[in-house]
């Protein structure tokens, strides 16, 4: 479950931030041309920097709590 949360926790923002940052550069593409470019972003943003960051985020916090 606590990996669930972290993913979309990383998932959430990056794609709204993505989207945002793209909206006026590729909004006009068609639909699966934007996703290609979003989720090929998104996924190795979120595998290797947010995820990552996220779970060590978590593992501190739940060691400070004990």
């Amino acid at each position: 479950m606590r990996s669930l949360l972290i993913s979309w926790a990383a998932a959430w923002p990056t794609i709204t931030v993505l989207l945002l940052l793209m909206d006026g550069t590729i909004g006009h593409w068609p639909l699966a041309m934007r996703t290609l470019l979003l989720t090929g972003l998104m996924v190795p943003l979120m595998t290797l920097i947010l995820v990552p960051v996220l779970s060590h985020l978590v593992e501190h916090l739940e060691t400070r709590r004990t």
